[in-house]
């Protein structure tokens, strides 16, 4: 028995020596693998620079959809005046370049499909005069604001907002 432990002993001590006499005698393994000893973080991947775009995109997607809400707020919110409606109006134009923009760093398909929500949208509120807040231009703004943010969760969706 003390043969065995005694032959085990020197023979994992063996093992160990060559593993270590191995790593330590590639001194330039480093610099053969630079990218192998390198912090998994410390250089951007595909993936990270996926994910800050769609981060992007998904954050001026929720405020283009918050601005969508505010007009649905104002809209039906009672005696809306025609000033309140453009600056509304112009606040949803700035929120959408913001949207488009975010969405240029994405996929060709999901810029062309924000980029036809947005058209869409735009044609249905061009066609309410500016200066009508009566029942029907209500109607026409909440039903063309609708749309719009159902086709903006169906982008989001595939994108990967949350």
């Amino acid at each position: 028995m003390i043969t065995f432990r005694t032959t085990a002993g020197v023979a994992a001590a063996l093992a160990l020596a060559l593993s270590l006499s191995a790593c330590s005698s590639s001194s330039d393994t480093a610099a053969e693998t630079p990218a192998a000893s390198a912090p998994a973080s410390a250089a951007p991947t595909a993936t990270s620079a996926v994910g800050t775009a769609n981060e992007a995109f998904c954050a001026s997607s929720a405020a283009l959809k918050a601005e969508l809400g505010d007009l649905t707020t104002l809209v039906t919110g009672g005696a809306v005046t025609a000033e309140a409606l453009q600056v509304q109006r112009q606040d949803l134009a700035t929120a959408g370049t913001q949207a488009r923009t975010d969405a240029q760093a994405l996929d060709a398909a999901v810029q062309a499909e924000v980029t036809a929500a947005q058209a869409a949208f735009q044609t249905a509120i061009d066609a309410i005069p500016a200066d009508q807040t009566g029942v029907k231009e209500v109607a026409a703004y909440v039903a063309a604001g609708a749309v719009f943010v159902k086709a903006l969760d169906a982008i989001d969706n595939e994108v990967g907002c949350s």
